[in-house]
C-alpha cells in the first residue's frame, strides 16, 4: 500500500513527540504506562478541542441574539465593530 512521503513524515514526527513527552515525564520521576499517557494526552486535546468549538459556537450565537451579526438596521456587520467594542461584547458574554 502507497503512503505519501508526508504521511510518513507526520507519522516518524508523531512517534518523535510521543518520545519526547514520555521521556520528559520520566525525567521527573513520574512512572507512567506510556501508552495510558498518550491516550490520556489525546483524550484531553479532544476535549480542548470540543470545549473551544462549543465557545466559539456559543459566542457567535450570542452576538447573533444582541443583532451584531451582518444587521443591516444598525448600520454596520459584525466585521465593522472595532476591537474595543468587540471585547466589550467578550466581557459581557464571559459574565453571563
Amino acid at each position: 500500500m502507497y503512503k505519501s512521503p508526508i504521511e510518513v513524515y507526520m507519522s516518524q514526527m508523531q512517534i518523535e513527540q510521543e518520545d519526547n513527552i514520555y521521556k520528559l515525564v520520566q525525567k521527573h520521576n513520574i512512572t507512567v504506562n506510556k501508552d495510558e499517557l498518550m491516550k490520556a494526552l489525546a483524550y484531553d486535546r479532544n476535549q480542548y478541542d470540543a470545549g473551544f468549538v462549543e465557545g466559539v459556537i456559543a459566542f457567535a450565537n450570542y452576538l447573533k441574539e444582541q443583532s451584531f451579526m451582518c444587521d443591516p438596521g444598525n448600520g454596520h456587520s459584525f466585521y465593522a465593530i472595532d476591537v474595543e467594542e468587540m471585547t466589550g461584547y467578550i466581557k459581557d458574554f464571559l459574565e453571563e
